[in-house]
């Protein structure tokens, strides 16, 4: 009798993976589309254009600065805001809205700084992040799905998806920047 309810059990576990693996894949999928909308290439350009005249000295200096500023900035505040209410993130709050299994969307530059977050994130500076250098993959892109965490900025148990936006005039196939999706992994577990 043991034996049978183990088999029994062994199969259902096979079958709740192979349903979940679809439907992580259906989600990449998706998330996929929305990364290569020209919006975030346009906006990837931009962004990169701040670094023509910086040597990788000043590119870190930059970066430290950035990351300073937005530690000693009050929630919300207007630097920040500069960031969380752009028509960009308003983009990504919409996208939000039609997809409420997604907490979080942020966008960087070929370097790692945020050029637009649906809402506030716990820095400024991601191109130190493991989920960061893994998407961009020194210019190369990959696609990234990390672990079930908890997400401090989403504030809720996720899966965090990053893709390489491709082009933004580095080249073809080259990465100009990374889209971060954090997903709440409930979109996971309800269905089973």
């Amino acid at each position: 009798m043991s034996y049978i309810v183990g088999e029994d059990h062994k199969r259902l576990a096979v079958v709740l993976s192979n349903a979940t693996s679809q439907m992580i894949d259906d989600e990449v999928k998706k998330l996929e589309d929305i990364s290569s909308a020209p919006a975030w290439k346009d906006a990837t350009v931009s962004g990169n254009l701040k670094y023509i005249s910086m040597d990788d000295d000043s590119i870190a200096k930059y970066m430290a600065e950035m990351d300073k500023r937005w530690a000693d900035s009050e929630n919300s505040g207007p630097f920040i805001k500069l960031y969380t209410d752009s028509s960009l993130s308003a983009e990504m709050t919409d996208i939000i809205k039609e997809n409420n299994e997604i907490a979080e969307i942020m966008l960087t530059d070929m370097r790692g700084a945020l050029i637009a977050a649906s809402g506030e994130t716990t820095d400024f500076y991601q191109g130190d992040e493991d989920w960061w250098q893994k998407a961009f993959a020194g210019g190369d892109g990959r696609k990234f799905i990390g672990e079930v965490s908890f997400d401090e900025s989403a504030n809720v148990l996720a899966i965090a998806f990053a893709f390489p936006v491709q082009g933004g005039g580095l080249g073809p196939g080259r990465a100009a920047g990374v889209m971060k999706v954090v997903v709440n992994t409930d979109k996971f577990f309800e269905p089973l």
